[in-house]
């Protein structure tokens, strides 16, 4: 069985294109964050601390919003 390999969250951001612009307030990061739970990625926990997603999940989103 494959593994599943998890992002963490900044990395998410960056696969979708959410990146950071000059003049972000300091609350940027977060807000960037709460992007992907309004995309409806799936939040996984578990031996890392804060959350994780899914890689494919996130890549199969790119593809569909990017291209």
């Amino acid at each position: 069985m494959p593994r599943t390999v998890y992002l963490h969250p900044d990395e998410a951001c960056a696969r979708l294109g959410l990146v950071p612009t000059p003049n972000d307030g300091k609350w940027s990061k977060y807000e960037r964050r709460r992007k992907l739970k309004e995309l409806g990625l799936t939040r996984k926990t578990g031996p890392f601390k804060g959350y994780r997603y899914i890689a494919a999940e996130v890549d199969a989103l790119a593809n569909k919003l990017i291209h």
